[in-house]
């Protein structure tokens, strides 16, 4: 990258920065001590912004001054480090996805961030105001400022999460049914907000939920990830009101298929959910 290319990238994350934060240029020149002219100049990269003022716009709009710098170099060492250990189709795939973290740096499509990503789904669910089902699993990723992106791939790779200094994109296989596709979103949230996800995390099956013996088996990361998503999926606090005077009857399919067609998730993963509810409030 050129010294010309570098100030062009760098004008254009402090435009974007500044637009989604509704901020007009003068006022962010008030906050530097500069002419809205300066302003001008340094977004459309015709002027050199020193490092202090760099610093400056990071803290103006509450960012990482990272946030603001290319992210090339690190996401080549993330390739070279993840990238050589995938068959060549998932290569292709999870590189497509890492493509998208450069080309949102210098778009202006982002979404405005709404929440913090908690710990506790359900206390993020009732911030965002979520009182019924299903719940918007891909709205909730947007409002906490994380990109979803979907691509298509013929095989068992299901979702990733790839997380750049304070931007993080989450990769759903476009071929999966939508109910996996809500689970897989769900349980990348899952890891960012309790492992941090650092780099990049693939996940090519969830399988805590499927027969006997298996979640016994299954990396406790993957599980605590897994249990966030059935807990962001189905909250206790709007399940409790769908089972209100109800008693869970477990050998019925149609009582837990229809609870699962409410929710938007799958047959399995409901009966599932009710079982430790039922076991928590026994």
């Amino acid at each position: 990258m050129t010294d010309e290319e570098l100030y062009k990238f760098i004008g254009l994350r402090v435009k974007t920065e500044r637009e989604d934060l509704e901020m007009s240029q003068a006022t962010l020149a008030g906050h530097l001590g500069l002419t809205r002219t300066s302003v001008s100049n340094i977004e459309n990269g015709q002027q050199k912004v020193q490092l202090h003022t760099l610093f400056q716009i990071a803290k103006v709009f509450g960012i990482p001054v990272l946030d603001l710098l290319p992210t090339s170099s690190h996401q080549a060492a993330v390739k070279e480090k993840h990238l050589k250990r995938l068959s060549p189709g998932e290569r292709e795939w999870v590189k497509g996805f890492l493509a998208t973290v450069s080309v949102e740096a210098k778009s202006r499509e982002q979404v405005k961030r709404k929440l913090v990503l908690e710990d506790d789904p359900e206390q993020l669910l009732q911030k965002a105001g979520i009182l019924a089902p299903p719940v918007p699993v891909d709205k909730i990723a947007q409002w906490c400022g994380i990109k979803i992106q979907y691509a298509p791939y013929e095989g068992e790779m299901a979702g990733l999460v790839f997380q750049d200094s304070n931007k993080a994109i989450i990769g759903v296989n476009s071929l999966h049914s939508k109910m996996r596709q809500r689970f897989a979103i769900a349980h990348e949230l899952g890891h960012l907000a309790l492992h941090g996800a650092k780099e990049l995390h693939l996940d090519r099956n969830f399988s805590a939920f499927r027969g006997h013996g298996i979640s016994s088996k299954i990396d406790p990361i993957e599980s605590e990830a897994n249990k966030f998503a059935a807990r962001l999926l189905m909250p206790a606090y709007i399940l409790s009101n769908d089972l209100k005077g109800k008693q869970i009857d477990f050998s019925s399919g149609e009582f837990i298929g229809t609870l699962a067609n409410r929710y938007k998730v799958g047959v399995e993963l409901m009966a599932h959910r009710l079982t430790t509810l039922d076991a928590a409030s026994g």
